[in-house]
């Protein structure tokens, strides 16, 4: 499935892929997926030149990643890639997210193999995505400590910082039941440093279970961040009527992060669950109860920002236990009628009470004609 975004004759496309493959061998699942992605790119006249990222979720990454890399470099040699340790709660082995900006002339990406980034030169702006994974062995604090030691770094060589220019990030944590408080603690510390405070603002994220290719690695991170947006263009979102502070209970992400541009606004929803604004779990052993709390959620954040569900344009679901899988399926088919892309994951969310969260990206055209165009 795909969705399109166009203003000013530039245009996104976010593209969610999956196919049945429970019949067939691996490597027979990875051409199948990838034809079908060269067959949707033809059909929409997306030459990979336009292509910024891929994000594959693998349902065994320890056995899956050597042969996805080896075929990757074989036939798509230059593209930036991300692999996450998460099953479809399909049932499938793969699952393949994609995004697209088009016009963009060959010279205004560049792609650093060695820190697994792409940095994309967009009119005014300067916007770069990048994975990482810890060098150390140790606990998960430790190594959110090393994740976080190379995403300054990495954003430092734009001459930016955390702080300023990091607009959402994705950690995932293998083993969040017993990890994720390592990691709280060690990315809580650094927000300090970087004078990031519940008075200042922290950052759009989803932690979430998940894993990288090393067993040793707890954690990995994922972001998006922007050289040449001014503090005007960005906007913490927040609904306190239905979801409370994070930092009330002892976490440090924002609900969202509104970006406006000339022509555009971007909306990075954060992973949201079923809670109220107190912070509590609502409707625990309820899974449909909770999803629909979580598009309550969803629905009235974007309301404050000038935004709608109507404005979605891709969208991950993840979920506690694979067999809530049809429920859900059914709630989201018969809510979207298949108008936005989505794919949904095997993967709990930081409080075992949680069943399912969802995450999103928005784009309307509520942009800001004082601000430059995204491009």
């Amino acid at each position: 499935m795909i969705s399109v975004f166009n203003a000013n004759n530039c245009t996104e496309y976010f593209l969610m892929l999956e196919i049945p493959d429970k019949n067939y061998m691996f490597s027979d699942i990875v051409e199948n997926i990838f034809e079908k992605y060269n067959e949707i790119c033809k059909n929409n006249g997306l030459e990979q030149k336009f292509l910024i990222y891929i994000r594959i979720y693998l349902s065994d990454i320890y056995n899956q990643a050597s042969y996805i890399k080896e075929y990757l470099s074989n036939n798509y040699n230059s593209m930036f890639y991300i692999l996450v340790g998460q099953a479809p709660a399909s049932g499938a082995k793969i699952s393949l997210e994609a995004y697209f900006c088009k016009p963009l002339n060959e010279a205004d990406i560049e792609k650093n193999v060695e820190e697994n980034t792409v940095s994309i030169k967009h009119g005014a702006y300067l916007t770069k995505w990048g994975n990482i994974t810890p060098d150390i062995i140790g606990d998960s604090c430790k190594q959110t400590d090393d994740i976080f030691n190379k995403l300054s770094s990495q954003v430092s060589d734009l001459g930016g910082n955390i702080k300023d220019n990091v607009l959402r990030t994705w950690i995932y944590v293998r083993d969040i039941d017993n990890n994720y408080s390592g990691m709280v603690k060690c990315r809580t510390k650094w927000f300090e440093n970087e004078n990031m405070t519940k008075d200042t603002h922290y950052i759009a994220s989803t932690g979430i279970e998940g894993k990288s290719i090393l067993p040793s690695s707890l954690v990995q991170l994922s972001y998006v961040s922007s050289i040449g947006i001014n503090s005007e263009q960005i906007v913490f979102m927040s609904v306190p009527d239905y979801m409370n502070p994070t930092h009330e209970y002892g976490v440090t992400f924002e609900r969202g992060t509104k970006v406006v541009y000339g022509d555009r606004s971007h909306y990075y929803i954060s992973g949201t669950a079923s809670i109220d604004n107190k912070g509590l779990v609502l409707f625990p052993t309820d899974v449909l109860k909770q999803i629909e709390r979580a598009f309550i959620n969803i629905e009235a954040l974007l309301s404050k920002y000038s935004a709608s569900l109507n404005d979605l344009k891709v969208m991950i679901v993840y979920l506690r236990d694979y067999s809530d899988y049809q429920i859900i399926q059914n709630y989201i088919e018969e809510r979207f009628n298949d108008t936005i892309p989505y794919v949904m994951l095997t993967a709990p969310v930081c409080r075992p009470l949680w069943l399912v969260e969802i995450e999103c990206v928005a784009i309307n055209n509520n942009g800001d004609e004082k601000f430059k165009a995204f491009l």
